[in-house]
């Protein structure tokens, strides 16, 4: 080599205008399926509807809570348990069971209302009521309402319980 021969040199490729085009429709699409991606879940998962019209609901709320506490201090106690989709539920006052209610409870995930059920509690026993339902493993919600013959008002009450996947 002589030293009037200067040395070749590779192209570089440049950064053009195209490039940079390139780079910003990328970055806005990764952007764009991310987000669409939330919100198709997001969707689908949990509305965030807890009640139809919260005014009315503000309204109702001192009512329902001093109605419970009425129950409450009058001895009403309910006593609930879970055991293999068998929902047993016992009613008493002042440690006597109460017979002859219609007791409904509405079972819900804390946030999915795609497994929402009603369950139908029969008497059995002196003041055991059972209703059965299958549920699969996780969190739940349970919210009972009891109307007794010759008493005025519904007895209410919630509970909040865990289905373990071994228990399915």
């Amino acid at each position: 080599m002589s030293s009037d021969q200067e040395p070749t040199s590779v192209d570089k490729p440049k950064f053009t205008g195209r490039h940079m085009l390139g780079v910003v429709v990328t970055f806005f699409t990764v952007i764009f399926i991310a987000n669409f991606t939330m919100v198709f879940f997001a969707s689908k998962s949990w509305t965030g509807l807890v009640v139809k019209n919260s005014y009315v609901a503000s309204q109702n709320f001192n009512k329902e809570i001093a109605a419970q506490e009425k129950f409450k201090k009058d001895g009403w106690q309910g006593n609930m348990q879970v055991e293999k989709g068998v929902f047993s539920f016992r009613l008493t006052k002042e440690g006597q069971a109460i017979e002859g209610c219609k007791i409904i409870g509405n079972l819900q995930r804390p946030v999915s209302e795609d497994q929402d059920y009603k369950l139908v509690f029969n008497l059995q026993t002196s003041g055991a009521y059972q209703a059965s339902r299958s549920l699969k493993p996780g969190r739940w919600n349970l919210l009972l309402k009891a109307q007794c013959p010759d008493v005025a008002g519904t007895y209410t009450q919630r509970y909040q319980f865990t289905i373990s996947s071994s228990a399915s």
